[in-house]
């Protein structure tokens, strides 16, 4: 798999103007999340820079988006969510919680299972 199609993957889920089609941080994962982590260990690669990215989602539809206004997910929780499918499924879940300090400890634990960003986009 190529890590250079991962990073144009997490580039597209960077500047997505709806991130539906990515999931929904501890609910699913979408289409074109499922597409990056066929990339294995290089959507891992792709996804660490981004779980320090507080950009909000934008979620549409009436149940994702009722869910999006109660946690205000960021996009730091869906590349959590994602990562976490390949390294901690179970941790993963509790990206559904709405309190954003919940989901910040999720998401340092996270990081230390993923270590440090490397690559290309480390350190954005």
């Amino acid at each position: 798999m190529s890590g250079a199609e991962a990073l144009r993957l997490a580039a597209e889920l960077r500047s997505a103007a709806w991130h539906n089609d990515w999931g929904l941080p501890g609910h699913h994962v979408g289409t074109r999340g499922r597409e990056l982590l066929r990339h294995g260990p290089a959507a891992l690669a792709a996804l660490r820079p981004l779980l320090d990215d507080a950009a909000p989602l934008a979620i549409i539809g009436s149940e994702a988006a009722t869910l999006h206004d109660a946690a205000r997910w960021r996009l730091a929780d869906l590349a959590g969510w994602l990562l976490a499918q390949q390294l901690a499924p179970d941790l993963g879940r509790q990206l559904a919680d709405p309190s954003p300090a919940s989901r910040d400890a999720t998401l340092a634990a996270l990081r230390r299972l993923a270590g440090p960003p490397t690559g290309p986009g480390a350190g954005r």
